[in-house]
């Protein structure tokens, strides 16, 4: 799959690395999935780095 990677720069990515569409400005980006910190509630919130909407 091609797709634009935070650089702007035009890249190939494979099918099962992550890549998500915003719903709102519909780019491609690399969906990031961080451990949880024992103690803390989860996060299950999925923001956009380009328009900064949330896409749950």
């Amino acid at each position: 799959m091609l797709a634009y990677d935070e650089n702007g720069d035009l890249r190939e990515y494979e099918e099962d690395e992550g890549i998500v569409i915003c719903k709102h400005c519909k780019r491609a980006y690399l969906q990031c999935i961080e451990e949880q910190v024992p103690g803390f509630r989860d996060i299950a919130e999925d923001v956009c780095p380009y328009c900064h909407e949330s896409n749950n």
